[in-house]
């Protein structure tokens, strides 16, 4: 019943469509929009917060093994923030993120998320022929909690996380957040 919800808070932000229409122009492959797109809003609402925090930026996500430079990357960015300037891109293939990471080669786009540093962080969601469609490496259930756990695969340190954490002023923005870094 929530994931219901969570695609009518989308729905009703005409903000999150406009980019979720933005991206779905480039008909890139294996593609969501991710992290704090979808997790603030959840947070916001959770909060019962009626004006929606901003977003630093709009990460936008995909898996194509066929194009890993960084150019086409940097392509598809361009081209997002010529037709959509007020939107803050930033576009990442994660065909080619686990060298950056020092990771495995990741097999999909969730695969990928999956080593993202907390579970609620490693969400996404994209339009198939118009529709809403969610996903999550590791559930939603730390999002809908409001808990931010380190993700299972997350190579990153504990402190690491905590200082992410402080310096991106979670607790003060959402302050029913829990926090249970170091368990996983």
């Amino acid at each position: 019943m929530i994931l219901k919800e969570m695609k009518n808070w989308l729905r009703h932000d005409l903000w999150r469509m406009k980019c979720l229409h933005a991206a779905a122009e480039l008909n890139l492959e294996d593609w969501s929009l991710a992290a704090g797109f979808l997790r603030n809003l959840c947070w916001d609402h959770l909060h019962g917060y009626s004006s929606l925090s901003a977003l630093n930026d709009v990460d936008l996500v995909y898996f194509d093994p066929e194009r890993t430079d960084e150019s086409a990357d940097l392509e598809f960015q361009a081209e997002l923030e010529q037709e959509y300037p007020e939107i803050p891109w930033s576009v990442k293939n994660q065909a080619r993120m686990h060298l950056r990471n020092n990771h495995p080669p990741y097999l999909n786009t969730l695969h990928a998320m999956s080593f993202w540093p907390e579970t609620a962080t490693a969400i996404g969601v994209h339009l198939e022929d118009g529709n809403i469609q969610l996903r999550a490496a590791y559930g939603f259930e730390d999002l809908l909690d409001l808990r931010i756990r380190k993700s299972p695969n997350c190579t990153l340190s504990d402190e690491f996380l905590t200082n992410r954490i402080e310096s991106k002023n979670w607790l003060q923005k959402w302050p029913s957040l829990m926090v249970d870094i170091g368990i996983t």
